[in-house]
Parts: C-alpha cells; sequence; structure tokens
C-alpha cells in the first residue's frame, strides 16, 4: 500500500514504476490477503522482479456513480479530498424529498476536480458531477457502458459536426451544472416572425412602451387572447420579448381584454401622444372646454363583512351618508363646480345640472370632456353611453384614455388633486389640534366631515384668481 488513499480499492492491481519495481523488490515485506490465511514473504520478490509489469492488490468498498444531476462532486468517503478544507460559507446540498446535508469540507479529487465531503452521505458512496468531467470534453453514455474523452474545442466541433448527422431524440440544456430536457426539441415549432420580419418589428415599428407595443400586435389581427396564450406558454416564436405576462395582466387592467378598435386605430385628439409634441389648443371664453370626473377621499373605516365575518376596508362615508364626489372644472377661468354623491351612478343626471348651471350664467358648452372608464371595470367611468348619447345632441364630447387622463382630461385632474389636498390639509389641522381630546369627539366622527371640507374646497379654489387665462379675475 503506497498511500492511505488507496484503502478504498479492492479487487483492482497497480502498476508500478521503474523506481517502484527495483524499491519493492530490494525489502523484504509481507502481505495479507483478506481473503486467504496465506502470505507472501520475502522470497516472493525475486519472482515479482522479474516480471514486467507488478500488481498488488488493494481494498476497495467504495461506489462512483457517475451522475448528470449532480451539480457537485460529492462523497462521504474521509481522507478522499486533496487540499481539503473547511468552507468559507456555509454550503447545504438539497435532495428532492426535502432532506437537507450540510457540506463539512471542500477539496479537490485524484482529478483535479472540485469535490465536497459530506459526512452525512454514506461512507462508500462517491457522486462525480457529469457536468464538471464533460467540460474536459465530452460524456458519452451508453447502453451497458460509457467514456469520458477529453476533447480541444477544435476536436470539440469536429464531434459535434460528427453527431450531427444522427437522429436527435432529445435536447438537453444546462441549469446549474445539471442536465435537463429542453422545453422543445421538435424543429416543426410554429414561427410567428422570420428572423428579418422580427427585427423590422422591434425597429421600424415606432412604439415607446410595452403598451403600445401590445397594441400595436393587437391591430395585426390578433386578439389579446391569442396574444396572452403565446406569452404563457411560449408556444411561438418571434413573439417581441417586452410582451411578457406581468404586462399584459396590466394592459388587461387598464384597458380590458377588448379594447375598442377605435381606439387604438385613431390618435387622441389632446396632448403629444406620440413624441410630435403637438400644442395644446387655447380656449378663448368660457364653456369652449369643460371637463368632469368623479373623486373619492383617503379615508377608511374597518368593517365586519355579514357573510365572512371577516373584517375589510371601505371608504368611510361622509355624516350625510356621501362615498365620494363629482366634479368639474371650465378650463378657460378654472371655476370648479361639485356636488357629493353617495354612488356613480346616474351619471346623466350630474352632467345635465352643469350643462343648465353654464346655460343659467349665459353660457354654452362647447366640449365637454370626461373619464370613460374601462368596460369591465366602471366604477369611475363619467362618459357613459347614456351621458355620450345627451352630449351628443347638445356638444362635442371627448373621452380621455383610462389611466392616462393628461390625454384629454388633464386639467380636471389636476382639479380633484388640488381638492384631495385642501381637504387633506384641513384635516390634518383639525387632528394636530392639542385641544382635540377635550373636545369630546372622536376621530372617526372628524374624518367624517371630508364632505363639509369638500364644500370648504370649491369655495377656497374659486375665490383665487385665474391665473392662465384671466390672470386680473377670479373664477366667480
Amino acid at each position: 500500500r503506497r498511500d492511505n488513499n488507496y484503502d478504498m480499492y479492492m479487487d483492482e492491481f497497480l502498476e508500478l514504476t521503474d523506481e517502484e519495481e527495483a524499491l519493492l523488490a530490494g525489502k523484504s515485506f509481507q502481505v495479507q490477503i483478506p481473503s486467504s490465511s496465506s502470505s507472501i514473504s520475502s522470497s516472493t520478490s525475486s519472482s515479482i522482479s522479474r516480471k514486467k509489469v507488478h500488481t498488488t492488490e488493494v481494498c476497495n468498498t467504495c461506489t462512483i456513480k457517475f451522475d448528470s444531476a449532480c451539480s457537485r462532486c460529492m462523497s462521504g468517503i474521509p481522507n478522499r479530498l486533496i487540499s481539503e478544507s473547511k468552507p468559507t460559507s456555509d454550503i447545504a446540498v438539497k435532495g428532492f424529498n426535502g432532506t437537507i446535508s450540510v457540506v463539512d469540507s471542500v477539496g479537490v479529487n485524484d482529478d483535479g476536480k472540485k469535490e465536497y465531503y459530506i459526512q452525512s452521505m454514506p461512507s462508500d458512496l462517491c457522486l462525480l458531477s457529469a457536468n464538471e468531467y464533460a467540460k474536459d470534453g465530452a460524456a458519452i453514455l451508453m447502453e451497458t457502458d460509457g467514456v469520458v474523452l477529453q476533447l480541444s474545442s477544435e476536436e470539440k466541433e469536429r464531434f459535434r459536426a460528427y453527431i450531427a448527422q444522427f437522429k436527435q431524440i432529445k435536447e438537453l440544456v444546462v441549469r446549474n451544472r445539471t442536465y435537463e430536457v429542453a422545453n422543445y426539441t421538435n424543429t416543426s415549432d410554429e414561427v410567428a416572425m422570420s428572423n428579418s420580419a422580427s427585427r423590422y418589428f422591434n425597429s421600424k415599428v415606432n412604439v415607446s412602451n410595452c403598451e403600445e407595443r401590445i397594441l400595436a400586435t393587437l391591430l395585426t389581427g390578433l386578439s389579446f387572447r391569442d396574444v396572452y396564450h403565446m406569452a404563457k406558454h411560449q408556444s411561438v416564436l418571434g413573439l417581441p420579448r417586452d410582451i411578457t405576462i406581468q404586462t399584459l395582466n396590466s394592459f388587461q387592467h387598464k384597458y380590458g381584454s377588448t379594447p375598442d378598435v377605435l381606439q387604438l386605430a385613431v390618435p387622441n385628439l389632446a396632448g403629444n401622444t406620440k413624441g410630435y409634441m403637438a400644442p395644446i389648443k387655447e380656449v378663448k371664453a368660457v364653456g369652449e372646454r369643460v371637463e368632469a370626473d368623479y373623486m373619492q377621499f383617503d379615508f377608511n373605516d374597518t368593517v365586519i363583512d355579514e357573510k365572512s365575518k371577516q373584517k375589510k376596508t371601505v371608504k368611510l362615508p361622509s355624516h350625510g351618508g356621501a362615498t365620494g364626489a363629482y366634479l368639474s372644472i371650465d378650463v378657460y377661468s378654472g371655476m370648479v363646480h361639485g356636488r357629493l354623491v353617495s354612488s356613480v351612478s346616474g351619471s346623466v343626471t350630474r352632467v345635465k345640472e352643469t350643462v343648465e348651471t353654464y346655460k343659467k350664467d349665459g353660457y354654452a358648452i362647447q366640449v365637454f370632456a370626461a373619464d370613460m372608464g374601462v368596460l369591465i371595470q366602471g366604477k369611475f367611468s363619467l362618459a357613459t353611453p347614456e351621458v355620450q348619447e345627451y352630449l351628443r345632441k347638445i356638444c362635442k364630447i371627448e373621452c380621455s384614455e383610462p389611466y392616462k387622463h393628461n390625454y384629454g382630461t388633464s386639467h380636471i385632474e389636476r382639479a380633484v388633486r388640488s381638492v384631495s389636498e385642501l381637504v387633506r390639509f384641513a384635516m390634518l389641522y383639525v387632528l394636530n389640534n392639542p385641544n382635540l381630546q377635550f373636545m369630546g369627539f372622536t376621530k372617526t366622527q372628524l374624518l367624517k366631515l371630508w364632505g363639509e371640507l369638500f364644500n370648504w374646497a370649491l369655495i377656497i379654489i374659486n375665490l383665487k384668481p385665474s391665473v392662465i387665462y384671466m390672470p386680473n379675475k377670479n373664477k366667480v
């Protein structure tokens, strides 16, 4: 036995060098064979020296397996590794059934490959990572045997060209240094676009974001369901890379799964939609452009659901039972009108009140802009089909793009923000009053005053000067 590392071998013979042969022949030794009680004395050394090749039996009780699903070489055999050391960080090996084993030491095996020693593994088992050995060339597995080849870069290319003539059944990919079957190996997969068409679509079709990319794809004739199925199952090649499940879900949340074809084909009239920096049309009279929308405030309450008996968050109603507000603004003067509402139904009635208010003051509305919303989520939709039918008989109507109110209703959105900031400012002023604890009001009772603060905010805004078109006059 030349080295303790050979204690693991059995029924194998070692070829000796000339120096080892001369050393072995000149010494008296005795080798005990476990399977027999006989021994070999020094008298046998002369017969051994006359042979060209000398062999000696060494014990081996371990099993070495070539594992293609093992990301690192590992074993439970002590004293197997060379240059053994403790791992610099915690390394754990997880099995398919959830078992976790801790790596006790890291070293290099006889083949120069990095290997882990795991004490919890069987003491006679060694797993060699197929990927580690394939890095030197190739590993070929046959029905009854296999071989690991050491190839140069040129030899690898020739070997790939040679095996290309055979029929391929499975295609393997390497993930985490293990071999997995690729998802698609069939060369007859459906191809949505050729490389030239795909490059043209990604470079020549001028779109600025993922939403416009989806819109352009829908204009090709594919339905939203088709595009979603392609992105989810990766059933075609050539689909734009930025069309993912996440972007499609976001698009569906904003526009629905069946967006209006006219909305996709016709650009919006208001603002800069395609980077052309189109100037906004200047209004010159009261009523020339009026915008309206619904709004809610950030005051919530927790109630118990009668069916599920669980807590849920709802909007805190005002003392009068209102849950939201209707707001309109004249773009020329900046004057706002509004009223509290308990629901968003009956939008026609509120639009009629706005038209009658302007008519009473001697003005006629020429353009009425409102949020059309999404058909599947019409909670805050003001430009309902009934409202559009009513306004077409009186004036021109414009519907803003959902979730992009700067394209159509930018002025009312800024007014909504101004009202919300004033109400929030007044509420914080009241809640931070040091004498609040002596007034006898609860916090919920004070938060319900948002309805009164809404009407107060409208008065404050209308008393301010109209700085855009009438800087020397207020809005009243």
